[in-house]
């Protein structure tokens, strides 16, 4: 019995050896698929950054297109202004209120015009950085599917 208990001291040893690498490696294969999950996580992110930014560009245009709605309206309006400018004076003094009034609409459509023109402007700024923000996402989206 002696020689036997001598026997596993000795071989126990060498064994505790031959199972490091393999705990070892199971550390390292743990650590590699908890790194792939981090991983796959951002690439979800990113995939969602790149959905709300085609939803920003596409609300971008939406507002665009009503801009040029608006500055459509304003110069029906300044159009209209001028007519009834031109009818006031047809009509000479009856027509001073009339023409006070259309002096009036005019201003109005001039506010509007600068108004709409000032919305185009920062719904150009806003559809620029939703065109950049979709370009970074989806180069960053490329590159992540290229190393996955």
């Amino acid at each position: 019995m002696s020689k036997l208990s001598l026997s596993l001291n000795a071989v126990r040893p060498g064994a505790d050896d031959h199972s490091r690498p393999h705990v070892a490696l199971r550390d390292e294969a743990s650590a590699i698929a908890a790194a792939v999950r981090v991983f796959e996580d951002g690439l979800t992110d990113l995939r969602a950054g790149v959905r709300a930014a085609d939803d920003a560009a596409s609300a971008a245009a939406a507002a665009d297109a009503a801009t040029g709605l608006l500055a459509g309206i304003a110069g029906q309006t300044s159009l209209m202004a001028l007519r009834a400018a031109i009818e006031a004076a047809r009509d000479g003094g009856e027509g001073r209120g009339f023409a006070a009034a259309a002096a009036e609409v005019r201003d109005l459509a001039g506010q509007m015009v600068r108004a709409t023109d000032t919305i185009v402007a920062q719904v150009g700024q806003i559809q620029s950085a939703a065109e950049r923000a979709q370009d970074t996402a989806t180069r960053g989206q490329r590159q992540a599917a290229s190393a996955h």
